[in-house]
C-alpha cells in the first residue's frame, strides 16, 4: 500500500510496543494508518483523491475510530470509518464533516490489509 516499505516497519514495531501497554493501538499518518489488537494488525489506507486540505485529517480519522469503538469494538469497521472521515475532511474546503452520509459515502473507497495476525 502507500508508505515505503522501511517506514511501514518502523510503524509496526512502534505499534507492537504500544500494543504491549494497552488493549488497542493507532498509529495514523494522513491517509495511511495502522490498528493493532488481539484480532491482529490492519492497515487501512485511503485512494488517490482530490485534496482541498490535510488539516484535521488524523483528527478525522481517529474521530471514527473511536466512533465505532464505543458501539461494537470491531476494529475493521473502527478503520473504515476513520479513513472515511478522513478523506471526507480532506475533500471538504472548511474542513467539516455535515453529516453521517459523508462519511458513509467513502466507506467502500477505503482499503483494508490485515498484515499480521
Amino acid at each position: 500500500m502507500g508508505m515505503p516499505m522501511k517506514y511501514k516497519k518502523k510503524r509496526i514495531e512502534a505499534l507492537k510496543k504500544l500494543r504491549e501497554e494497552t488493549d488497542i493501538a493507532v498509529i495514523s499518518l494522513g491517509f495511511d494508518a495502522l490498528i493493532a489488537s488481539e484480532e491482529g494488525i490492519f492497515e487501512f489506507e485511503a485512494p488517490v483523491c482530490e485534496v482541498a486540505s490535510t488539516v484535521k485529517i488524523d483528527d478525522a480519522f481517529l474521530a471514527g475510530v473511536i466512533d465505532v469503538l464505543v458501539e461494537d469494538g470491531n476494529i475493521v469497521e473502527a478503520g473504515r470509518k476513520g479513513m472515511a472521515a478522513a478523506l471526507t475532511i480532506a475533500s471538504s474546503l472548511g474542513g467539516e464533516i455535515e453529516s453521517k452520509e459523508e462519511i458513509e459515502a467513502h466507506l467502500d473507497r477505503v482499503e483494508v490489509r490485515k498484515i499480521e495476525s
